[in-house]
């Protein structure tokens, strides 16, 4: 009698504290998606943007941020919207711990970005790399800020646009102009969009070295001349009044 006791006590137990880590529709949950989402760069809005009272569109307005204007705390968040996320139909499990049979499918829980996934196998959280799984994913979480404006007021921004981080780090035209123009009238640029000039055929640089991007190019629509530096960890431009000798025999 006593086993059978602790028996329907562990059973009780079990329904109590088991929680499948797969979140349901309604779920929100601190996190974001895609590669670089944590990372916040820059402390103002780079685009206009509504602040409301719920992560819901159709919740009160209470606020809203005017491109370049300051906010304060700042947490990426998801909720999830649809019942379900699609599944991920495992090929293959990297971590030896795991012993589920290949092709079976699991929810996923987050894209990580660069093909990676958070899933949920038997309550418990684990990542895997898209080489290991075969899609079927139909459903995306829907992605939040929770923010707090300058006038103290907190509530919810839908989407991370509005806000330079992770990957948006490499287009600087987001930037406001007060940050993106130094005193002395350069312009920052990065490697990503004179890689882009490049390969575009946009512009012809005449580097001071292959591995670097500082020199000089000729923007072939502007016909403009423009020298490449470096100031500490950034790159900058500046327009030049005359193309050097060198770079007007490559034009």
């Amino acid at each position: 009698m006593k086993s059978l006791s602790v028996f329907i006590l562990f059973l009780f137990s079990y329904s109590i504290f088991a929680k499948d880590c797969a979140p349901k529709a309604g779920d929100f949950f601190v996190g974001c998606e895609g590669e670089g989402c944590k990372i916040l760069r820059y402390k103002k809005a780079v685009k206009g943007i509504r602040i409301y009272e719920k992560p819901d569109l159709s919740s009160k307005e209470v606020d809203r941020l005017a491109r370049c204007e300051k906010f304060h705390s700042f947490t990426p968040m998801l909720l999830t919207r649809r019942v379900g996320h699609g599944t991920l139909k495992v090929d293959k499990f990297m971590d030896p711990t795991l012993k589920e049979k290949p092709g079976k499918k699991f929810e996923y829980i987050q894209e990580l970005g660069e093909d990676f996934f958070k899933v949920c196998i038997d309550n418990k959280v684990y990542e895997v790399d898209l080489s290991e799984v075969s899609t079927d994913l139909k459903n995306k979480n829907e992605s939040w800020i929770k923010i707090k404006t300058p006038r103290g007021i907190e509530g919810y921004a839908r989407g991370n646009r509005p806000f330079y981080m992770g990957v948006y780090n490499f287009d600087t035209t987001l930037l406001c102009p007060e940050d993106r123009v130094s005193k002395s009238g350069e312009i920052r640029v990065s490697e990503v969009e004179l890689t882009n000039l490049e390969k575009r055929s946009q512009a012809i640089f005449l580097k001071d070295s292959p591995s670097r991007w500082t020199g000089e190019y000729y923007h072939l629509e502007d016909k403009k001349c423009f020298t490449v530096l470096r100031k500490g960890a950034f790159l900058y431009k500046k327009n030049k009044k005359k193309c050097s000798k060198k770079l007007l025999n490559r034009i």
